[in-house]
């Protein structure tokens, strides 16, 4: 029944009909840990859990390491850094976990440890075996022992020479108020290379883009604010949730 849930793991859209459903917190009192992951969450999303009161994880994981990496706690002061900072989570104690950077900014995050798989299997049948430290292509930085998870390496540009990495930009435009949810690439640029073009799913088509771009240069380095901002419907919001699907194909002449 219900009321005897002990343990629920879900992905972010899962829990949000959970909360949304009125009567949630009557059927959850049981509820000893909800872990949640599977996709990107928002600032917004982790704000609404941290005052839901129930006992919720963020997790990070792969199926390469049998599922979880580390698992950050949102009844934790420790959990969030800042407000624009990635969350920070605990490592599980059977896995290895190392950044292949020699400063302080993000990296690639290397795997190794007890659940980490043998390989891959080929469409012939021949296994493709992956030595440890296993390249996950998330990057990410190491804070006092805690992982923080800031993107996707094969998301990461460059612009003007600076390294810039989508999801940080995305952070902050979802802390806007109107923005539900963000996705940015790196659109050509003869003088920079490339250079940030933002789509958002927003509750208003008429979001002041002076004082939104004022408000992104207060918190962001003025080559990282996009270039551009387009609007999508709401029902593009599923392509943001699932890794942006098709816009991760656009292209631009």
């Amino acid at each position: 029944q219900l009321n005897k849930i002990s343990h629920i793991s879900l992905v972010p859209s899962q829990l949000d009909a959970v909360l949304e459903s009125g009567n949630a917190k009557e059927h959850l009192l049981t509820l000893k840990a909800a872990l949640i992951g599977g996709s990107s969450i928002t600032k917004k999303q982790i704000t609404k859990y941290q005052n839901s009161g129930l006992p919720i994880f963020i997790s990070y994981g792969m199926s390469e390491a049998a599922s979880t990496i580390a698992i950050a706690d949102l009844n934790s002061t420790s959990a969030v850094s800042s407000e624009r900072d990635p969350i920070l989570g605990s490592i599980l104690k059977h896995l290895r976990v190392s950044v292949n950077s020699d400063s302080e900014k993000p990296a690639e995050i290397l795997l190794s440890g007890d659940s980490l798989f043998c390989g891959y299997q080929s469409d012939s049948g021949e296994l493709i075996t992956a030595e440890p430290p296993f390249a996950t292509k998330d990057l990410g930085l190491l804070i006092q022992g805690q992982l923080a998870v800031v993107g996707r390496a094969d998301r990461m540009f460059i612009s003007g020479g600076e390294n810039i990495y989508p999801e940080e930009i995305e952070r902050a435009l979802e802390q806007h108020d109107a923005i539900e949810r963000a996705f940015v690439v790196g659109v050509s640029s003869n003088r920079w290379g490339k250079r940030p073009v933002a789509f958002i799913v927003s509750n208003s088509f008429k979001l002041d883009r002076t004082k939104l771009h004022q408000q992104l240069a207060e918190n962001l380095a003025k080559y990282k604010v996009p270039a551009h901002i387009f609007y999508l419907k709401s029902e593009s919001k599923a392509a943001l949730v699932n890794g942006a699907g098709p816009l991760q194909k656009i292209k631009f002449t």
